[in-house]
């Protein structure tokens, strides 16, 4: 199928003719925003995040797409893994792709948060920690914080610098409305970031920030492969306040504007943060003032719960009926 006649396609282009809706387009989104924020340093080792969701398949094809330009000399790095994780702890390789020059593989690694995220010395499994959880709402951010753990430590093992998400600009919207829904407005500027310095030896990279949910149609109904993950559409999952905010958000007819307004009212909070003293190190910079919870960066006033807890996980405990010695192991 022609990507101009793929029916969303049709429906972005009506709607916006001026702004042409294409898979070519999409890849020069891409790699602009590459090179505009420098998220991704030349010859960097990173991970390429892949759920199963339509985004992670354009994110595997735009990566393949950059790597395989041979005009392309600016845009260079290392593909070291495509994580697999399921937070069932049922992953599964989902293909594979093909590296620029050696015409080998990208690594599949399939993440399995009991092996990788043991709880108690190894007694109680991460996923049985989630179960128990039954309040949906607090499970759903449960099980973010936890997903954001298993990508952390699976980078750390195989060595990677950055790992890249398949977060595109209406994705980014909604888990920054979210994330004000659920009290954790000191998260926005990480939620909405193009590059989150989680470490400062590992980061979390958001490339396809910059690109809608139509440019993503558009760049997969001109691949070769007519079949595209989308879990969304077939999981049945409980009523939590992060779905309700997010229908809330893509419900409405001005959706790209409120989506670009969430991410730029991110970037302006960016700033507010307070930092230790300027002779500390970036490592202890962002360590200092992340909450161990939810890693995202605080000011050091707000760190003053038990065990250094941010506000917002702090409330999230007490509504799982957890503790974080429980939680962390």
């Amino acid at each position: 199928m022609a990507a101009s006649s793929h029916p969303e396609v049709k429906k972005a282009m009506a709607k916006n003719p001026r702004n042409e809706v294409s898979a070519e387009n999409t890849l020069k989104k891409f790699r602009g925003g590459i090179g505009k924020y420098k998220g991704i340093p030349r010859d960097a080792r990173v991970a390429l995040y892949c759920p199963q969701s339509a985004s992670a398949d354009a994110l595997q094809e735009l990566v393949r797409q950059t790597l395989l330009d041979p005009i392309n000399k600016q845009i260079r790095f290392e593909v070291g893994a495509v994580f697999c994780l399921d937070i069932d702890n049922n992953g599964k390789s989902r293909g594979k792709l093909e590296t620029s020059e050696q015409d080998r593989t990208f690594p599949m690694v399939d993440i399995f948060i009991n092996e990788i995220l043991p709880t108690d010395e190894g007694t109680e499994k991460i996923s049985d920690v989630l179960e128990s959880v039954k309040d949906p709402t607090c499970n759903a951010a449960l099980t973010d914080i936890v997903r954001t753990w298993a990508l952390v430590k699976s980078a750390r093992l195989h060595k990677i610098t950055h790992v890249l998400l398949p977060d595109c600009r209406e994705d980014v919207a909604c888990r920054a409305l979210s994330a004000v829904v659920l009290g954790r407005g000191g998260a926005l500027p990480t939620e909405t970031k193009y590059t989150w310095e989680i470490f400062s030896d590992l980061s979390f990279v958001r490339p396809m920030r910059e690109l809608s949910k139509h440019d993503i149609d558009a760049l997969l109904a001109s691949s070769k492969d007519e079949e595209h993950s989308d879990i969304s559409e077939t999981q049945h999952r409980p009523q939590t306040l992060q779905q309700t905010s997010s229908s809330f958000l893509l419900e409405r007819e001005d959706l790209a504007a409120s989506a670009c307004a969430m991410i730029r009212l991110g970037e302006k909070l960016s700033g507010l943060v307070t930092l230790p003293n300027e002779d500390a190190s970036p490592a202890e910079k962002i360590c200092a003032t992340a909450c161990p919870m939810c890693l995202v960066q605080q000011d050091l006033e707000r760190l003053t719960y038990s065990e250094g807890l941010c506000y917002a996980c702090n409330e999230l405990l007490l509504g799982a009926k957890l503790t974080w010695d429980k939680l962390s192991g």
